[in-house]
């Protein structure tokens, strides 16, 4: 039997791997050294094997270089919108040695089994040059297993790239001077789009089918979000982004222990009397909410106001956001009287500065909006829900979520 399977099985290009279990392992050792296939009679230690080989497998085999979305999915306000703010903060960054010798360390800690890749990762620390980066990814993508024949056809216009706005920042080239195997290749950089135009089944002349991919490369500004990625990018102030900026964009994924993570390596690069560090404490104060950390949250927004107080005017609008922060907390807890009473202090430094139209103050008037419907005073939330959605409608992008949000809210009070 095993003799007849086997072999059949090997053509199938979707089966990564076979096991075979038997009462005689020596018998079957010879028959099976062609298909590369494992032969165990010690269930026990089979079991062990196949345990490896899956952990190797989902560590070693790359996940897809490409995700599709529909235009009319969801999907593109969420996980499209963020992977090009996120891919956008990461280009505005300026490496360091930190940053490098934190990859050696997982590197080393990934493969501290495997002496190959060690190897890879050693000659990666001694020798490693900007320069060679292109080789040594096309070394690390040509070196695979099987794989179903797909052919992609490509329409990329270099006008489209070498437009005179600088925000445009999606190039391709031609790498075959970098190719480890001296071949034909172009590389896009990461975050480029492409418009799917077809997908197409072939027949070559060895009789398999291949399937044929038609696209065309889009400029940034070809995305129907360009409007409201462009207001969310703003919101990252600088031209040249840091962790900080990483820790947002995280938060914002919901990705609160990575987000955490960032900030607090923000937190030890800065000296203790910079002036940032109440914006940084409030936002560390925001995960730990996210995170239900109520108390951790409040004493991170008292640090953050502490230095707010000392450090800018009494009607500034910082303070008044932190007031917000503290109300959210005291929400969450369950504690309405205290959040109200936080939620109208911030209410009221925004308006001694004048600032009444300020986006943040859309979300104090719906956080308050949500503490009424909570204690069924629908008249007061659906006119604080009201307020809100009039200084949303000013400021923001009319595909932005948080009218979205907003509509959702007063229907709901309805």
């Amino acid at each position: 039997m095993d003799r007849i399977v086997v072999p059949e099985m090997q053509t199938l290009s979707h089966v990564s791997s076979m096991y075979v279990y038997c009462f005689e392992k020596e018998a079957n050792l010879q028959w099976s050294q062609p298909y590369n296939k494992f032969i165990e009679d010690k269930l026990d230690e089979l079991i062990d094997i196949i345990r490896a080989d899956q952990n190797n497998l989902g560590r070693n085999e790359d996940a897809p270089a490409m995700d599709i979305l529909d235009r009319s999915s969801t999907e593109l306000n969420g996980e499209f919108l963020h992977s090009k703010l996120l891919i956008d903060v990461l280009i505005r960054m300026k490496p360091n040695q930190q940053d490098t010798n934190e990859l050696l360390e997982f590197l080393k800690n990934e493969y501290r089994d495997n002496e190959v890749e060690l190897k890879l990762v050693n000659e990666f620390h001694m020798g490693y040059e900007s320069s060679k980066a292109v080789w040594r990814e096309n070394m690390n993508l040509c070196v695979s297993g099987d794989r179903i024949p797909v052919i992609f056809e490509i329409e990329a216009d270099p006008a489209v790239v070498c437009s005179t706005n600088d925000d445009n920042r999606r190039p391709f080239a031609q790498i075959d001077e970098l190719s480890y195997y001296r071949e034909a290749e172009v590389l896009f950089m990461l975050g480029s789009i492409f418009l799917l135009n077809e997908i197409s089944l072939e027949q070559s002349s060895r009789d398999v089918t291949i399937s044929i991919i038609r696209m065309t490369l889009c400029s940034d500004h070809d995305s129907d979000l360009k409007q409201l990625h462009d207001y969310m990018k703003n919101e990252y102030r600088s031209e040249e982004t840091d962790l900080f900026s990483l820790g947002d964009v995280m938060y914002r994924m919901e990705k609160f222990n990575l987000s955490e993570k960032y900030y607090l390596r923000r937190l030890k690069e800065l000296p203790s009397n910079n002036r940032s560090l109440g914006e940084l404490y409030q936002r560390l104060g925001m995960v730990a909410n996210a995170k239900g950390n109520y108390d951790t949250s409040l004493d991170w927004y008292q640090k953050s106001l502490e230095i707010l107080v000392s450090t800018h005017p009494s009607d500034h609008v910082e303070i008044g956001s932190t007031h917000n922060s503290i109300a959210n907390a005291h929400r969450n807890r369950g504690d309405h009287v205290r959040a109200l009473e936080s939620y109208n202090q911030a209410v009221l430094l925004f308006k001694q500065a004048h600032d009444e139209n300020n986006p943040s103050m859309a979300m104090f008037y719906n956080n308050i909006g949500m503490i009424y419907d909570q204690e069924k005073k629908y008249f007061k939330a659906l006119d604080f829900n009201e307020k809100s959605l009039a200084i949303q409608e000013k400021n923001l992008p009319v595909d932005h979520p948080d009218l979205g949000s907003s509509y959702n809210n007063i229907g709901g009070i309805h």
